[in-house]
């Protein structure tokens, strides 16, 4: 459920962001951050759901059941561009690159809103629910993560390097600004 809201929470933000006009270099530093929420959240979400799918698929054609996930980015990319070959046709240029650009955006809270009803409507994988039978209680992944001292070292490079990658960014939109 978070990496959905998530997912969608940014998708519906980048439809109502201010332009670079309004509000200057934060413009283009809020889109950066909200298209970095929609990526750690959709690669979340896709890894929860070939898990989900494995388990649900059975030991036949288990391959082929589970490609329709793969098959889902390109069906996704074809449609948004189709609503955005729709929104040129019906609207201006001025009006598409005015407020038309934003549609696609606003229209994914309707989207937002039936991933969160579908996922509720989810049950538990029988994997889960035949662990939960045994009363089996397994240690937050999370926190085994914080045990590890090798893992430990990963993580702090990671985050490390991305806060060095921010830095470098906040210096570039800084030396764009001066620029113009």
């Amino acid at each position: 459920m978070i990496t959905i809201a998530i997912m969608g929470f940014a998708t519906v933000c980048v439809g109502f962001l201010p332009t670079y006009a309004e509000i200057g270099i934060w413009a283009p530093i809020f889109l950066v951050v909200l298209r970095i929420l929609q990526g750690l959240s959709a690669g979340g979400e896709i890894g929860g759901s070939a898990i989900y799918l494995t388990e649900h698929a059975g030991n036949r054609h288990r391959g082929f059941k589970t490609s329709f996930l793969q098959l889902m980015g390109p069906l996704g990319i074809l449609a948004s561009t189709l609503q955005i070959a729709i929104l040129q046709k019906w609207l201006s240029q001025s009006q598409f690159q005015d407020w038309g650009w934003r549609v696609p955006f606003w229209a994914s809270l309707i989207l937002l809103m039936i991933a969160v009803y579908l996922r509720r409507s989810l049950e538990e994988t029988p994997v889960f629910l035949e662990l939960a039978k045994q009363e089996q209680k397994n240690e937050s992944q999370l926190l085994n993560n914080f045990k590890d001292p090798e893992i430990r070292k990963r993580m702090f490079l990671l985050f490390f390097a991305s806060l060095q990658v921010v830095q470098f960014c906040f210096s570039a939109f800084r030396y764009i600004q001066r620029s113009s």
